[in-house]
């Protein structure tokens, strides 16, 4: 993002050079409980989802494979939500102030290309978690996100280690194992429908896949507007922002006291607090969860 490069999927190369013109300020990155996604329906009205870590926390964002096989989405869970102040040097910085950088931590699903769905197929799209020590895991814009997504255990097939051992990225109460696969809910609500089928009047299309999803007519897949999304640190309760982090975070220690005692006015950690209610996935605090922010 410093360098203003399209998302493509794949984790950008960059030489020691580069990498050493970026520093976080403090060396700590700030830990949050909730990231909120607006987006627009098929017919053209505004909604949002709540993604929690703890309880919401599976999310679709537009694929980038290429051939035959491609699918036009990609599935994820968020394992964490975070933001840091970044300070970009060098010759390619635009800025010479601390940037805000919101990211989130993710663990990927793949597609099972021997389960066959669609609506020919009269079946759900079934993926499994990836196993690849590579690409397992990774870092997202939260602006990248479309929206939550209902993943649905496949029961019959039990649970296993098999794609990861003991973790701490699972919830304490899935004791160390995952579901083997899960199927995507296309038919939750009528805008995941059209997501699937095609055609959303309030969906812009990005690319073309034929007959993808076992549909008769061709498919295309679908982008959200391209209305200007504001700063996430500039987006408040309410706002249009796209991927738009939760500014109620768990407390340690807040950001805004360490600015205090640099003498510099910092980031509100408590803004919001109010917000937070059972839709978000705020029940009783849990007492597994780490705290506001880690040493880098």
């Amino acid at each position: 993002r410093l360098l203003d490069l399209p998302y493509t999927g794949d984790e950008d190369k960059f030489t020691a050079e580069q990498l050493r013109q970026v520093c976080f300020k403090n060396n700590r990155l700030y830990r949050h409980k909730v990231v909120r996604v607006n987006y627009t329906t098929y017919d053209v009205r505004r909604a949002q989802d709540s993604l929690n870590p703890r309880t919401h926390a599976d999310f679709m964002v537009l694929g980038h494979d290429e051939g035959p096989d491609a699918y036009p989405y990609w599935f994820g869970r968020i394992v964490g939500v975070f933001h840091t102040d970044v300070l970009h040097t060098g010759p390619e910085s635009t800025s010479a102030e601390p940037q805000r950088m919101d990211f989130l931590w993710v663990r990927w699903f793949l597609r099972d290309t021997t389960h066959k769905s669609g609506s020919k197929a009269k079946r759900l799209c079934r993926i499994t978690f990836d196993d690849d020590e590579d690409y397992a895991f990774g870092f997202l814009d939260p602006q990248e996100i479309i929206r939550a997504v209902h993943l649905i255990p496949a029961f019959a097939h039990g649970r296993s280690t098999d794609a990861l051992g003991p973790s701490l990225v699972r919830h304490p109460r899935e004791n160390d194992e995952d579901w083997n696969f899960y199927y995507v809910g296309r038919w939750v609500d009528r805008d995941m429908f059209m997501r699937f089928r095609g055609g959303g009047v309030g969906h812009r299309y990005a690319r073309t896949f034929e007959h993808l999803l076992g549909e008769t007519d061709e498919l295309v897949v679908e982008d959200e507007d391209d209305t200007p999304i504001p700063e996430a640190n500039a987006a408040g309760p309410g706002s249009d922002s796209e991927g738009q982090i939760d500014s109620e975070s768990d407390g340690l220690e807040s950001e805004e006291e360490e600015e205090e005692e640099d003498g510099d006015e910092g980031y509100d950690s408590n803004e919001g607090d109010q917000g937070l209610g059972a839709e978000d996935g705020e029940g009783q605090d849990d007492p597994h969860e780490d705290g506001q922010y880690a040493e880098m």
